[in-house]
């Protein structure tokens, strides 16, 4: 049996600050059953403590209507989600790629999270580390536990699939990942440094086939990460 162990903090710094009428009638506490449950997917969905706050992302000039399209899938997460659709965000390195997937991953979230009742609902990877942990034949368990995420959750991010690795192993790992999801219509967020039409140098055309068979959008602007611009 594998044991998942999960620690409960609070901080009042909540995703709903402001807008809550717990807050406005009793303030903020410990007990909060949305805050609770909140925190619990937040932190059970393997999402980088840098991106676990509210993302502000500001669009440059070029990026205007990306943008807009990807508002539209976050104000309709619930039944994109439910549709089982696949999302390829690709552009330059720092232009908002993991922070747009992550916003979307935490609309859902925050639309799912009342009466969720600690079920496991999400689940964000980076490629090159999905490729690591599962050589690890050492952890077994671990292991088992992330293809069950990777595999069964409603919404999953593969972040840089650009780098799949080339080896048999990663491979075939990751294809019976996308394949499954594919298949049994789990909704799946890629993002990528790598155009569309060259995803084919490093992945199996069937596999980017299936990658690239839903939404397909791109931020064009220039790479923003620690230059003092607006991302993240």
């Amino acid at each position: 049996m594998v044991v998942i162990s999960y620690e409960y903090i609070f901080n009042d710094d909540c995703w709903f600050k402001g807008f809550c009428e717990r807050e406005k009638n009793v303030g903020c506490d410990s007990g909060c059953p949305s805050y609770i449950e909140m925190h619990y997917l937040m932190n059970t969905s393997n999402i980088p403590e840098r991106y676990k706050g509210i993302q502000k992302l500001v669009p440059q000039n070029c990026d205007y209507e990306t943008f807009k399209n990807l508002g539209k899938i976050k104000s309709d997460i619930i039944n994109f989600v439910k549709s089982g659709e696949f999302l390829y965000i690709h552009g330059n390195l720092g232009t908002g790629k993991s922070a747009w997937a992550i916003k979307l991953m935490q609309a859902y979230i925050g639309n799912i999270h009342i009466g969720n009742q600690f079920q496991d609902r999400c689940w964000f990877d980076y490629i090159p580390s999905i490729n690591v942990k599962l050589k690890d034949f050492t952890q077994d368990d671990k292991r088992a536990e992330l293809l069950k995420a990777l595999h069964e959750r409603d919404l999953v991010i593969l972040d840089d699939i650009g780098m799949l690795a080339s080896t048999n192993f990663d491979a075939t790992n990751i294809a019976s990942v996308i394949n499954y999801r594919y298949s049994n219509k789990k909704t799946t967020i890629f993002t990528s440094n790598v155009q569309p039409d060259d995803l084919i140098k490093n992945v199996d055309v069937r596999l980017v086939d299936r990658i690239l068979s839903g939404y397909v959008m791109e931020l064009k602007g220039i790479g923003l990460r620690g230059k003092g611009g607006t991302y993240p």
